[in-house]
């Protein structure tokens, strides 16, 4: 525009020095003023045509021509810089939407990692849980375990003891019992079954100064063949009497049986103790190894999903500020369109107008100043 008021303020200064003539009155001029450029550019011409001297015509015709051909060079001058501008535009916001778009990948990528993370964040708690559990457990076994020995040991040990004391009252039952190995048993009688024969008689003796005061039974052993039946009585009661002594030697040695396997089953109850108090405590060492592990995964897994999550907000920020950007740039490039094309259209309208007057100027004023 700087331009074409420069061309028309010479073609003011030259055309006041071209012949007089009324070129508004001119009817085709008339369609023309209803644009501003035209009905401004009409005017200085009319106004200077008509106080103008010498080829004042021609002289118009050549500045049109001039301004003519600076419009059209305006035009491609503006076209060039439009095509620059846009195209630099078009780029920028290409490579943003590809920042953009590549930041939109990370952060997927980010947010599935956080996802994954948390998730095994989540089992790591778990498996820590799961392992206190289980130690827990362990331990309660072991107190279990040891209190189950206590308890077999009281059990066995009083059993033993207890078998001890039997054996030893049988032994002495025994011992008692051993004394009365050829002693008579009846009523008072005190002897041996290897008697001398005065002995027999000082019993024979005894018992007849005892049978006035006797029962039949007691007068009948006065009697020789009765003698013969105690006799046999006697010996009778001494196979009872051993064969007891007999039982009781069996429970004796049962007793001392029963008392050798309560101690077997003792030190069999101490040794099981061993083996499994051992293996719980080797367990509960693997147990207390792998919960460490788990800690440590624990501790990592929260470490890196914290990256994670810095590293996912700087770039949702970063992507955040491409797309304002983005935004910003594509309403440059709108305003720098809108404003090109209603220049490109406005000029369009000005070189159509110039265009208009040199044929005007041609056709009717230079035809007119030939006549």
């Amino acid at each position: 525009m700087r331009t074409i008021n420069a061309c028309l303020v010479i073609m003011i200064t030259i055309l006041g020095f071209t012949t007089s003539f009324d070129f508004a009155s001119i009817k085709e001029i008339q369609s023309l003023k209803q644009n501003s450029f035209a009905a401004s550019l009409i005017e200085t011409i009319s106004l200077s045509l008509s106080s103008s001297k010498g080829n004042g015509v021609e002289d118009v015709q050549k500045m049109l021509g001039e301004l003519q051909a600076q419009l059209e060079n305006d035009q491609k001058n503006d076209d060039a810089t439009f095509n620059a501008k846009n195209g630099e535009y078009d780029e920028h916001i290409k490579k943003l939407a590809q920042n953009i778009e590549k930041l939109a990948e990370e952060i997927a990528i980010l947010a599935a990692r956080i996802l994954e993370l948390e998730g095994l964040i989540a089992q790591a708690i778990l498996n820590i849980q799961s392992f206190n559990e289980r130690i827990g457990n362990l331990t309660q076994s072991i107190v279990d375990l040891d209190q189950k020995l206590e308890d077999d040991k009281k059990y066995y040990t009083t059993k033993a003891e207890g078998l001890q004391e039997v054996n030893v009252k049988l032994l002495l039952v025994n011992e008692k019992l051993s004394k009365m190995i050829g002693s008579a048993s009846g009523v008072k009688v005190y002897s041996h079954i290897n008697q001398t024969e005065s002995e027999k008689r000082d019993i024979a003796y005894r018992k007849e100064q005892e049978a006035l005061k006797t029962s039949f039974i007691q007068i009948s052993k006065s009697i020789p063949l009765a003698s013969n039946l105690v006799e046999m009585t006697l010996q009778a009661d001494q196979k009872a009497l051993k064969k007891l002594m007999g039982i009781i030697n069996k429970f004796a040695e049962q007793c001392l049986e029963e008392k050798a396997e309560a101690e077997r089953k003792l030190v069999e109850a101490v040794e099981t103790h061993k083996q499994l108090k051992d293996q719980m405590l080797n367990e509960i060492e693997l147990n207390k190894k792998a919960k460490a592990k788990q800690e440590l995964n624990k501790q990592h897994y929260e470490s890196e999903k914290a990256e994670k999550e810095t590293q996912k907000k700087e770039k949702e920020d970063r992507k955040a500020a491409l797309e304002r950007e983005k935004e910003i740039n594509e309403k440059l490039q709108q305003n720098l369109r809108l404003t090109y094309e209603k220049e490109k259209k406005d000029r369009a309208e000005e070189i159509a107008v110039v265009g208009t007057l040199i044929r005007i100027v041609q056709t009717r004023l230079l035809k007119k100043i030939n006549i």
